[in-house]
């Protein structure tokens, strides 16, 4: 089996795991799961539409030609699909994206992994003990070979730091901490889900190769990641300011 059909595998493996999660929780939630099937679908399509143009707007060339996809671009159309539908169907948009940030970090996680078995969004170049090679015809061989880093024969790449990693694990602690999140309060799961990858990725993005700085040295993905953070923060305030409002009202 190929690497690019492993990648595949697992992004599918991903997009599975979102739907089932998603349509789990909302059944937890006492949401309706047809509505939050729906959403997660027109996502899952706003998600690669999105995904496509952001990877062509941040010149992200040799990850179109893989095949891979921007995961901001992705969040950035699955949200607002997602969105189209759920309002579509009058639901709650937030009460709906607090049950699913669960079941999206888990998805996330796996999607992951799949860049790392397909040698895509690698790291730069490292001498720690968990730097990570990889064979020939992966992205990560190109772009280490473009860099000057390898020669056209080398077996191999250096070590790399594991990025894919990196996300890998942040998404599960980011799974675990929403568990512990009270859903009671409309959007303070998607407010912390919201801070919680935007800090993850802004980090990592300083580990990426192949990154395209377009202010100082930040890349459109941490230009984003602060704009994410912001809107999270936003998030999680208003509905603190809501329950002292609730609070002070019943008082």
């Amino acid at each position: 089996m190929s690497l690019a059909t492993n990648a595949v595998l697992y992004w599918a493996l991903a997009v599975v795991a979102v739907l089932s999660a998603t349509a789990f929780a909302a059944q937890r939630a006492r949401l309706d799961a047809w509505t939050m099937y729906l959403a997660g679908m027109a996502g899952l399509g706003g998600a690669l539409l999105l995904g496509w143009l952001f990877a062509a707007l941040a010149g992200q060339g040799a990850q179109e030609e893989s095949g891979a996809r921007s995961a901001l671009g992705a969040f950035t159309g699955a949200a607002a699909f997602g969105w189209l539908v759920i309002r579509l169907r009058g639901g709650e948009f937030l009460r709906y994206a607090d049950a699913a940030v669960p079941g999206i970090a888990l998805g996330y996680a796996v999607y992951r992994i799949g860049c790392f078995v397909n040698g895509c969004c690698s790291g730069i170049p490292t001498e720690l003990a968990w730097g990570v090679t990889f064979a020939r015809g992966t992205e990560a061989f190109d772009i280490q070979l473009a860099a000057g880093l390898i020669d056209a024969n080398a077996a191999q790449t250096v070590p790399a730091h594991p990025t894919q990693w990196y996300h890998a694990g942040a998404a599960m602690l980011t799974l675990l901490a929403l568990t512990r999140i009270d859903a009671a309060r409309p959007g303070r799961r998607l407010a912390f889900a919201l801070i919680a990858y935007g800090v993850a990725r802004f980090l990592i993005e300083f580990f990426r190769a192949n990154t395209f700085p377009v202010w100082g040295a930040l890349d459109l993905n941490q230009i984003l990641c602060l704009a994410m953070i912001a809107v999270g923060a936003l998030l999680w305030m208003s509905g603190a300011r809501g329950a002292n409002a609730l609070r002070e009202g019943a008082a």
